[in-house]
């Protein structure tokens, strides 16, 4: 199985690898290690449009008595719960019980867990 470099993250305004970090992405990752994965001499040259391979860990769990990889989804403006659940295979029910999400609660911008069934790793 390739291994992708996703998610990726473009560097907008004002941005910083700190920021990104802790921010964008709840802490879930490292500005150190973001600053790495992608080969950043000095973290505080990052250019707007830039790409940046976010290296979000993932975790084995059991969900519903499957066995799942607990993975950080990037939610996208616009996005929706619905559309995630789909691309996932997954149900809208599922990901607002993993994230505890009431069903009034609009779907906000930041990192969602999603489960994904195949717990396999060679």
């Amino acid at each position: 199985m390739p291994h992708h470099h996703l998610p990726l993250y473009t560097v907008v305004p004002d941005d910083g690898l700190y920021h990104i970090a802790a921010e964008v992405f709840k802490g879930l990752v490292t500005y150190q290690r973001i600053q790495e994965v992608n080969k950043i001499s000095d973290a505080n040259l990052i250019v707007v449009g830039q790409k940046l391979w976010i290296p979000l860990p993932c975790s084995c769990d059991e969900l519903f008595g499957d066995r799942v990889v607990n993975y950080g989804h990037v939610v996208e403006p616009g996005s929706s719960l619905e559309k995630i659940a789909q691309r996932y295979n997954t149900s809208e029910d599922t990901l607002r019980t993993l994230n505890s999400l009431d069903p009034i609660t609009e779907l906000m911008a930041g990192v969602l867990d999603v489960p994904l069934k195949e717990c396999v790793f060679s």
